[in-house]
This record gives C-alpha cells, structure tokens and sequence, in this order.
C-alpha cells in the first residue's frame, strides 16, 4: 500500500497539507518560460502505475532541478522512493 510505503499518519493531515504547499512553491518557483511545451500532454500520458521524477530535484542542498519537460521522467513507484531527492554531484 502507498500510503503505508511513505508512513502517511491520517490524523496528521495539517502537516502533508503544509508540506504539499511548500512542494506546490519550489515547483512555482523553479518552473522556466522554456520546457513548458508539452508539459501538460506528459503528465497526461503517464503510463499507469508509474510516476512522474523529476532527475534533479527541485529539493536537495546542493542543487535546484527545474520544472520543465527536461528534467522530469517515468520511473515506477519502487524506484521513485529509493531515489527520493537523491541527485549525484
């Protein structure tokens, strides 16, 4: 189960909500004029079960990825939370 996967806490909902919204302004504020073309129809195709990485992080102490098409992939629910924010410099 998901949500078991990420220790999600039902009775906690204020702190996901806050950590959502602070999720929601670094994706703002890293998001480029450029990359933004067929971003929509990405996320769209998602294949089903998988989800949707960005490769460099938009949350790591030592780099800020973009939210552009460039840097966002397909990886399976696995893989995405054994990479977490992980990035090699």
């Amino acid at each position: 189960d998901y949500a078991k996967a990420i220790k999600i806490d039902p009775d906690n909902k204020e702190y996901y909500y806050n950590k959502k919204a602070i999720r929601r302004s670094k994706q703002r504020t890293a998001t480029t004029p450029f990359g933004q073309e067929g971003l929509n129809i990405f996320f769209k195709n998602r294949p089903k079960g998988m989800h949707i990485d960005h490769i460099v992080p938009l949350n790591h102490p030592k780099v800020c990825g973009l939210h552009n098409i460039y840097n966002l992939q397909y990886l399976t629910p696995e893989e995405n939370l054994v990479k977490s924010n992980k990035f090699e410099v």
